[in-house]
């Protein structure tokens, strides 16, 4: 429920603010945003994540492909430092690192 509610409170946030930038038109906007919709497939079990996409109505090309004009994946400053770096305080992450793999 909670990753439910996440998930639409920031679509809604989302759609606020592209429609407050194309009301500037005499300029060209561009919204950068930290963190789209699907990084909360990283919080949620296969289960979990096909809920909220039944629920909402949307696959994961539409979030992931159609979303957005642009994706940057910028590398983490843990890149090189894995051994400061980890999920063990946070049981809620799912991800693995490359040394796990």
């Amino acid at each position: 429920v909670f990753q439910l509610s996440l998930m639409l409170t920031q679509m809604a946030f989302e759609e606020h603010f592209s429609e407050i930038a194309s009301l500037q038109s005499q300029h060209n906007p561009i919204l950068l945003i930290d963190r789209g919709v699907m990084d909360g497939r990283a919080y949620c079990d296969d289960q979990a994540w096909q809920a909220i996409l039944d629920e909402i109505g949307l696959t994961v090309v539409q979030l992931r492909d159609k979303r957005y004009n642009a994706v940057l994946h910028l590398v983490t400053a843990a890149d090189g430092a894995e051994t400061y770096y980890g999920t063990d305080s946070n049981q809620s992450r799912h991800e693995l690192s490359l040394i796990h793999i």
